[in-house]
């Protein structure tokens, strides 16, 4: 967010005294985890001296301890707080809610990073207001270098990719069976797969594949640099995303912005980055994922319509957007 306010002509604050490692709810070096004790007094003093911090901005999750411990501490201080959701809570909404609501009646402000997420937000906070505060992108880092592949030939399969932790949550068992009905449906030679990134289902994945006959379809190069996945989306033709329990969709966003015609499920937050029939196309169930993937292997004009849009039109969660929809948010905190 910091390097995102440079403008041209305008130098940089520096960060170089404003970076400090410690544990900031623990005072007495006689408890704190490797001497790490901190007191924000004595570790800003030139803050404190003007009348301390302007506002607090938490990032929270279902299971974020130390953010959790800032938003009680911030909010106890009558610090201007904002905290932003980037998870699902789902059905920890409820039992979440008198905290949440305790942190509301302090007077902090409430943001997710999609209107999917900010659902449950809204539950847990009985109907408090809730922005939406997306993440944001850099599109440069996206753009391929390289012309993209021509979608105007069938004598080759269709790459299909993905990048996401191999976890039950990323639903990637789900995926290798939406790529088996593809398969089936299509036959051989019509498609390939490639899952970057990794975790700990790699052994059952792998299993997984040579269970369902896949292993001239299914590919698993596994961690990648950021650079490595770009060039691997300049020679791609579309991205699968078979998440449910999404709050934004990152790497989804990240595949639109290289051009990739994204399929996803429609109840989960990829659907605020991906516009059905114009960006991508989005399926109610895995079976519609299948019944995406296979019309848009087959149809070409199809393919090639929606990745010329991805490559001319840039997304709406750009930087130079959310730095403005950040600084509106902390105003709307009170700083």
């Amino acid at each position: 967010l910091w390097i995102k306010t440079a403008r041209r002509g305008k130098v940089l604050d520096s960060l170089s005294g404003s970076i400090r490692v410690g544990d900031s709810l623990i005072e007495d070096s006689n408890f704190a985890y490797l001497d790490h004790a901190f007191t924000w007094e004595t570790a800003f003093p030139g803050v404190f001296a003007e009348g301390g911090f302007d506002v607090a901005h938490v990032h929270m999750g279902v299971v974020s301890p130390f953010a959790w411990d800032m938003a009680g501490v911030t909010t106890r201080l009558g610090l201007p707080t904002a905290l932003t959701w980037h998870c699902v809570l789902d059905r920890a909404a409820r039992p979440l809610g008198p905290v949440v609501r305790r942190w509301v009646e302090r007077g902090a402000v409430l943001s997710a990073v999609s209107g999917f997420a900010a659902r449950g937000v809204r539950t847990a906070a009985k109907g408090a207001p809730v922005a939406v505060l997306p993440n944001g992108i850099d599109p440069s880092l996206w753009r391929a270098a390289t012309p993209p592949r021509e979608a105007t030939t069938l004598t080759r399969p269709v790459r299909v990719v993905t990048a996401s932790r191999l976890a039950l949550r990323k639903r990637v068992g789900a995926l290798l069976s939406v790529a088996a009905r593809a398969h089936e449906r299509l036959g051989p030679g019509a498609l390939t797969l490639e899952v970057f990134g990794e975790g700990s289902l790699r052994p059952w994945l792998e299993a997984r594949t040579r269970a369902l006959g896949l292993e001239e379809v299914v590919r698993l190069p596994g961690r990648v640099s950021r650079a490595e996945l770009a060039a691997a989306w300049a020679g791609a033709d579309v991205y699968l995303s078979p998440t449910r329990l999404e709050a934004f969709g990152i790497a989804a966003l990240e595949a639109r912005t290289a051009g990739l015609p994204v399929i996803a499920r429609g109840d989960s937050g990829v659907r605020e980055v991906v516009t059905d029939g114009v960006s991508g196309l989005l399926a109610a169930d895995d079976a519609g994922l299948a019944d995406a993937l296979v019309r848009l292997v087959a149809d070409v004009s199809l393919r090639a319509r929606l990745a010329q849009h991805n490559r001319t039109t840039p997304p709406a969660q750009t930087w130079a957007r959310v730095v403005e929809q950040v600084a509106a948010e902390y105003r709307r905190a009170g700083a």
